[in-house]
């Protein structure tokens, strides 16, 4: 979700000390699984809140693309081919990056994470058909935001 991975090591670090130091009576009902996604999930939200306050308005167009979006790209024979895979790819995270913490939660858990509905629903505290409706609702936007760019290769 950050496309940062110390960010992430450094989150998942928090995540399991605010485990280990909180009291029994506090302890989940549900599964400990669905919580600890609930808990990272919105740590991930809080800091990409505060790294957009403080991005400039082009951090897009400078945006690296990480080790954890690297199956998000096709392999490509030819060294023109990937530069226009890299490019497009590039611009999706871009537009991703820009939809609602909680779509974009749901999208990358789904589509880069590779968990189930069910799963999704689990760390979301959602029901599993409130997750269909909002990764309908999440692709429908970033269709709509990609049809903006100037590009017509990308679809």
């Amino acid at each position: 979700m950050l496309n940062d991975e110390a960010a992430a090591e450094d989150i998942v670090q928090d995540v399991l000390s605010t485990c280990v130091e909180m009291d029994a009576g506090s302890a989940p009902t549900h599964s400990i699984r669905g919580w600890l996604y609930q808990i990272a999930r919105r740590r991930c939200i809080d800091m990409i809140r505060k790294r957009r306050s403080k991005a400039a308005p082009l951090a897009h167009d400078r945006r690296v693309t990480q080790h954890s979006f690297a199956h998000a790209i096709d392999p490509c024979t030819t060294p023109a081919g990937r530069t226009l895979k890299r490019e497009r790819a590039t611009r999706i995270l871009g537009v991703l990056d820009d939809l609602d913490g909680d779509l974009r939660s749901i999208v990358v858990m789904r589509y880069f994470q590779d968990l189930s509905r069910e799963q999704i629903a689990e760390a979301v505290g959602l029901s599993p058909r409130a997750v269909k409706s909002r990764i309908a609702k999440a692709i429908s936007e970033l269709r709509q935001r990609l049809d903006k760019l100037d590009d017509s290769t990308i679809r």
